[in-house]
């Protein structure tokens, strides 16, 4: 049997082997390991010990899929060990093969995610690109000021395919983005930390796909911008300045409830938009890091499920199928495919949300069964 070499080297980035773990796991040497990979041609019962090693089915080894996706752009890359980057991308390797098969399957909206990276939009003089930035795509998505509601439905009604993670020993990996085939862009979130953090992490995904299109953002002003779009966009100074309150860590602990983000982020948005001076933004995030909020925040959110995957997850019920059936014809993990439409446990009965239909249907927001 021939061997798909990216293949193997997705499962080993996955399952977070070194080559010579990898070769420990499968019983041989990492010089018959090399070997193995330099003729490709193997037994059948190698790619079945494969399989059986990694949880991986025994087609994903022979199948002749592309797997080369854009460079991932990591969520405080800085900080990410090169095992755990490797799994990330692995992830996002898997998920393309995952996307393809959804794909053949249903309907999703193209792409809306305009592009203001460095020289495709003109910026006004001395304005901060973040903060301008933030404010236009929400013009441009018809959003005005008001807090967004469920900001994973919101990405994937403008064409963003989000996936989810649960990266417990992994949990630096916060989220990433990168880009598929036909310039479809992709966020993964991890759902270990809280629904606060997760939607800023998406904002902050967001602002790298509008801001830095295939750029570096490994480059830490790549990142700060990217935090500052977050800010801005989660958190618009016009709704801070109508609702803001006096500065004090109780009053803001309330105040955050209408955007749905962490009381870090509110002092943040308080700083940046001049609601405070650098003394008081010293003052709250000593006593946030005093009271342990920076880990465990306080009064969470519910998890905000996914808009596609409760309308895919709803049809595949109809027909007597699950993820599970979808991750068999994609020749993917299960368990893969089950963490990466689960989103924290959003429930696969739910009723199909606003904006979302699996009937025949054309338009932005609309998902629908390929007949």
């Amino acid at each position: 049997m021939k061997l798909n070499l990216d293949a193997l080297e997705v499962a080993r980035q996955r399952s977070r082997l070194t080559k010579s773990a990898f070769a420990a796991k499968l019983g041989i040497s990492s010089r018959d390991l090399r070997r193995m990979r330099d003729e490709r041609e193997v037994e059948e019962s190698f790619v079945s010990l494969v399989a059986s090693v990694t949880s991986f089915p025994k087609e994903f080894f022979v199948s002749e899929s592309n797997l080369e996706i854009s460079r991932p752009t990591f969520r405080k890359q800085a900080t990410l060990s090169a095992r755990e980057r490797d799994a990330g991308e692995a992830a996002a390797k898997i998920a393309k093969l995952f996307w393809s098969k959804v794909e053949e399957e249903y309907s999703l909206p193209d792409p809306n995610v305009p592009d203001y990276s460095d020289g495709e939009h003109n910026f006004p003089a001395g304005i901060d690109r973040a903060t301008y930035a933030a404010a236009l795509l929400r013009e441009e998505w018809g959003l005005g000021s008001e807090p967004i509601g469920n900001i994973i439905k919101l990405l994937e009604r403008h064409g963003v395919r989000v996936l989810s993670l649960s990266e417990q020993n992994a949990r630096g990996l916060s989220a990433f983005t990168f880009w598929g085939d036909g310039e479809k862009p992709y966020i993964y979130l991890n759902m270990v930390g809280s629904a606060e953090r997760s939607r800023f992490d998406a904002a902050h995904e967001l602002g790298h796909l509008v801001l830095h299109r295939h750029d570096d953002a490994s480059n830490v002003e790549v990142e700060k911008e990217a935090d500052r779009f977050a800010s801005a966009f989660l958190i618009p100074k016009a709704d801070l300045l109508r609702h803001k309150v006096y500065p004090t860590i109780t009053n803001l602990r309330k105040n955050k409830q209408r955007w749905r983000v962490s009381v870090g982020a509110l002092v943040r948005a308080y700083r940046d938009n001049g609601l405070i001076d650098d003394g008081r933004y010293k003052y709250l995030n000593i006593e946030l890091s005093r009271r342990g909020w920076r880990k465990n925040e306080p009064d969470q959110s519910p998890r905000e499920p996914s808009g596609t995957w409760a309308v895919i997850k709803k049809d595949l019920w109809k027909k007597s199928q699950t993820v599970e059936d979808l991750a068999a014809r994609a020749c993917i993990p299960v368990n893969d495919a089950v963490t990466f439409t689960a989103f924290g446990g959003a429930n696969a009965s739910q009723a199909a949300p606003d904006g979302f239909s699996i009937s025949p249907a054309t338009g932005s927001g609309i998902l629908r069964v390929v007949k």
